[in-house]
């Protein structure tokens, strides 16, 4: 079909001018002026030109050498003549396409091809052109390529024997884009041959070369499938604008290809301008991340009319506790080419005396992730009638791979977790062919008083039921026991008011189908309500009904319904790896129509924060419990060098329209049930020190080329071992033998039971755990050299799996113990995984997320060394890699940054501060506060140069008044010149009884 009638376009903006170099006036166009750009035409006549100015028909003339014998012409979906970039543009959907003539490329061998393109939606292959002979040969331009490294592509085939795809290709990528072309934005795409050289250009800027190209169109032959927005493999169509379509019979240099894309840079700067946003900059505590490009292609940069508040990359200096909050002007340039405009932000800087609103990734007791394990797609469920919390997912590997056998986690409080392998009809993964497991959704059905659970394997959903929520599981098709219930993935069930039960599925364009149940409990699919119109058919169950959901927008996989005061929210997940996003549109029937509602289908609800180092949130689940909505979603563990996913929750609010207000993904977490009292005995070995026999060192080279962190050296530490945060591990590296952490509990404890919580829970281990009294060593050191270790539990022989992992003495009598000692001897059962064995798991496993030591402790903490990562929170401050310890310092300390721990016992009195510190700089002060940052600290520590960031001195002073009792906040605030960068660094701290003398 095609529309004429259009006056409102998301191509249009408004009207302005835009000041060039030497104040040359450039005129932005309003919906259908022209651009005035008349010194920056290119001069050469193109074969093909496709301008889309036509205001109603069915045909693209072509204005280029070729005539009107290669005009275009609607083959199909959705077209629309709208307001362009230049004067008109068509806008695809619902798989709108122009097919073009047959053989328009049979004479041509060296080309440049270049087109404007303007997405509705991110999704992976979406296709400009193609011209082709089915998928024997052809040549098609997509915007990006379906796995993360690579982004706009252009591929040709080298060959007209048939086989393996891949084989016969010649392909050039833009394999440096991070992240995909950006959607709602303009962007040129233009690649030119000349001889065997291809480039391609993104933005108007020269983003590949390949050398080597044996191919060119004429060897195509004659082609018959021509294509303007349409595949010929079965892969997606474009969603969005098109503008300028033009091919050239001959190579454009390139300077002609940025003449090309800069014809509408004045356009394209203002919406970027316009577009600009730096969030809620009315309460800021933390350092601002500030964008360097636009969503086409723009360049940003900053300056600060306050710099001793916020600097010009958005580094924050905060004001004095108790001096009050401070306003500063960030004013962002956007520039494209010789186009310019400006953009001022005012934010309100709050003195270091507010807190802020979230704890960092390495703190210490984080909320989150809330399940100790790598369990993605979370599919969370509270059951009222057994007062418990339960969590499926996938069940996550090292390398990004997915592991069986499935886990089910459940908790009464919603914090401490404990897990079941699910046990699987044999005949699920028998037909199926693999042991590839995902996405699970569970629900309860108080007709049938059954619960169902269901799981996609390999695209593949089958469904189970059970009496009790740990099973066991039989399989639950009426259709056809123990077969597929239908071919599709990342299913959820939905039990909506009048106990009516469906499935939602699928990716792109979700299918809702309905549900009905014999009396045995087993599962049909409805075909009786007409509003299902829809049909598929598979040879297990035949024909089934499903009603399809067309009018969503930036859509993906992981859809989610969720009920709330009439109102029905189909939820999804969008993007991918570290761009995972969440989006959603309501209804007032589950069928639709759904709606975009505050621009919920435009921007994401949950994405990632790069300033707090959260990336890849998404699907999700929504849970109800005590009047309040949680999201429970999976995110990237970080840092980000390998795909393992790991599932959080955070609270959702509402507006009074029925929109989700924005999530905020957090690492502190919710207390989700608050009501439920919990067995929480305190860790004895929580932020004690610790010692290893090694720690993997991630150095950003084998991961960079694929994964997402980058430019940082860490080091997966022992502290990381003791800090109840079950986002970060211990790792004692690839090819470690017997590994072992040792824990200095600080002073003789009675010790009568120890947690272990691998990093592969699925898996079996082989371990000891072992003990040493405090007259039988002083200091870790002597610990680790010591012959004198007794066991406290010994599991070499046979293993044990599911961790967590509960040790206890034999006879249940607690031990005399300071030191603990865990030592990994094998792990014996490794999980598989689709293709056999998890071999990445096996060579990179024997670590773990968490050691706690329960027991009795009446010691206080004089005396006791606090590694200074040990904290609760921090601001400003970075963890620095201390190689030659396998351990951590903090560093890249400036005025007014502090670091926070809480719940420090100074017993009948503290009268000293000690540190080891080292500093390069003039160095500054260590000030003591407790309770809160404002009146005056307890102490001052001065620190001068000492030499160097590695002369490591030991320091001393005395508190200005005795500090007793335990106190729930300490703060080390450190001063300097405002400004000052790298104060010092710290490495530990300690407070003894008496005073300097």
């Amino acid at each position: 079909m095609f529309i004429n009638s259009l006056r409102k376009s998301p191509f249009s903006c408004s009207p302005g001018l835009i000041l060039l170099g030497a104040f040359t006036l450039l005129s932005v166009p309003v919906y259908g002026q022209q651009i005035q750009q008349v010194e920056r035409q290119v001069q050469q006549v193109p074969f093909l030109q496709f301008n889309f100015d036509e205001q109603g028909g069915e045909t693209a003339r072509n204005s280029g050498s070729g005539g009107s014998k290669y005009d275009a012409r609607i083959n199909g979906g959705t077209v629309e003549w709208v307001p362009g970039l230049q004067q008109g543009a068509a806008r695809l959907s619902n798989k709108g396409h122009f097919k073009l003539p047959d053989g328009v490329l049979a004479h041509v061998k060296d080309f440049t091809l270049s087109v404007w393109v303007y997405l509705n939606e991110q999704s992976d292959n979406q296709t400009v052109c193609t011209f082709a002979c089915g998928t024997d040969r052809y040549l098609i331009l997509t915007t990006q390529r379906g796995n993360e490294e690579n982004g706009v592509s252009l591929v040709m085939t080298k060959t007209q024997e048939s086989g393996n795809h891949t084989d016969k290709e010649e392909r050039i990528a833009y394999t440096r884009q991070k992240g995909k072309l950006s959607a709602n934005a303009w962007h040129h795409l233009a690649f030119t041959l000349k001889g065997s050289v291809g480039t391609l250009y993104v933005d108007g800027v020269k983003a590949e070369i390949k050398t080597d190209f044996t191919v060119n169109p004429s060897l195509l032959g004659n082609t018959t499938d021509n294509y303007i927005g349409r595949p010929t493999w079965p892969d997606p169509y474009l969603n969005g604008g098109i503008d300028d379509f033009r091919l050239y019979d001959y190579a454009l240099t390139d300077r002609q290809v940025y003449e090309l894309a800069s014809v509408a840079d004045g356009r394209l700067v203002q919406e970027d301008r316009d577009g600009l946003s730096l969030g809620d900059l009315s309460a800021v505590t933390t350092d601002l991340v500030l964008p360097s490009s636009g969503k086409s292609g723009t360049t940003i940069s900053w300056s600060s009319a306050q710099g001793q508040y916020i600097s010009d990359s958005g580094k924050l200096y905060r004001p004095d506790a108790g001096t009050g909050n401070k306003k500063a002007t960030l004013t962002a340039t956007v520039r494209k080419g010789d186009v310019a405009l400006t953009k001022d932000f005012v934010l309100t800087v709050k003195d270091i005396g507010t807190e802020p609103e979230d704890v960092n990734v390495f703190s210490m007791q984080t909320g989150n992730p809330t399940v100790p394990a790598y369990l993605a797609d979370a599919s969370f469920y509270y059951d009222d009638r057994t007062k418990t919390f339960y969590a499926f997912g996938t069940n996550d590997g090292a390398g990004g791979e997915n592991v069986y056998p499935a886990q089910m986690w459940y908790s009464k409080d919603c914090k401490e977790w404990k897990n079941k392998v699910i046990a699987f009809p044999k005949s699920w993964t028998d037909y199926a062919g693999t042991l590839c497991v995902w996405a699970p959704s569970i629900e309860y059905n108080p007709d049938t008083k059954k619960y169902y659970l269901m799981y996609s394997i390999a695209s593949n959903t089958f469904v189970g039921m059970a009496d009790d929520l740990l099973g066991p599981w039989e399989d639950a098709n009426g259709a056809a026991p123990g077969k597929m219930l239908f071919k599709g993935y990342d299913g959820q069930f939905f039990m909506d008011d009048d106990r009516t039960m469906y499935i939602v599925t699928d990716s792109w364009h979700f299918k809702i189908m309905k549900l009905k149940f014999d009396e045995a409990g087993k599962i049909y699919i409805d075909n009786s309500d007409p509003v299902f119109a829809k049909s598929d058919s598979n040879p297990f169950i035949g024909t089934y009904h499903y009603t399809q959901i067309e009018e969503i927008k930036n859509a993906f996989e992981a859809s989610f319904i969720f009920k709330r005061n009439n109102l029905y929210y189909l939820m999804w997940s969008f993007n991918g790896s570290e761009n995972y996003n969440v989006r959603y549109a309501v209804a007032d029937k589950i069928t639709g129509p759904y709606r975009e509602i505050n621009r919920s289908m435009t921007v994401p609800i949950l994405q990632r924060d790069d300033a707090n180092r959260i990336l890849g949130p998404g699907h999700h689940s929504m849970f109800c419990y005590g009047g309040r909505t949680f999201i429970a979603y999976h995110r990237q563990h970080y840092p980000f060098v390998d795909s393992k996913r790991q599932t959080c929750i955070d609270e959702v609010f509402f507006n009074e329209d029925g929109s989700i207000r924005p999530i905020t993904p957090t690492h502190k977490g919710v207390t989700v049930a608050p009501d439920v009292p919990g067995d929480h005995r305190t860790n004895l070995a929580l932020g004690k020190q610790t010692l290893t026999s090694s720690a993997r060192v991630y150095d950003d080279s084998e991961f960079a080329p694929r994964y997402r962190t980058h430019g940082i050296s860490f080091c997966y530490a022992g502290n990381f071992a003791v800090d109840e945060n079950y986002g970060t591990h211990w790792d004692p590296g690839v090819g470690a033998h017997k590994p072992w952490l040792i824990v200095d509990l600080g002073s003789e404890c009675k010790v009568d039971e120890i947690e272990t919580i691998f990093e592969f829970t699925s898996r079996t281990y082989k371990y000891k755990l072992e003990y040493l009294s405090q007259k039988e060593a002083d200091s870790l050191d002597a610990a680790s050299g010591s012959h004198l270790w007794k066991v406290f539990a010994d599991r070499s022989t046979d293993g044990v799996g599911q961790s967590p992992v509960t040790d206890t003495k034999p006879g249940n009598s607690p031990v005399k113990a300071r030191f603990i000692r865990l030592t990994i001897l094998e792990g014996v059962d490794i999980p598989l995984r689709a293709d056999g064995l998890d071999k990445k798991n096996a060579e990179n496993a024997l670590s773990i997320f968490e050691l706690k030591v329960f027991g009795e402790d009446r010691s206080d903490d004089l005396n006791r060394i606090f590694e200074a990562e040990s904290f609760h929170n921090l601001y400003g401050i970075a963890l620095e890699k201390n190689a030659a310890e396998n351990g951590f310092i903090m560093g890249q300390i400036d005025n007014n940054d502090y670091l926070l721990y809480r719940n420090v016992d100074l017993g009948k009195g503290a009268g000293t501060f000690t540190a080891k510190v080292a500093s390069g700089t003039e160095g500054g002060k260590i000030e003591v506060y407790l309770g809160s940052l404002k009146g005056k600290p307890i102490g001052v520590l001065e620190v001068g140069n000492t030499g160097g960031d590695q002369s490591w001195e030991i320091k001393s002073t005395s508190l200005e008044r005795i500090a007793r009792g335990r106190q729930e906040k300490l703060y080390l605030l450190f001063k300097g010149k405002t400004g000052t960068e790298n104060l010092l660094k710290l490495d530990w701290f300690q407070f003894t009884k008496d005073r300097m003398k």
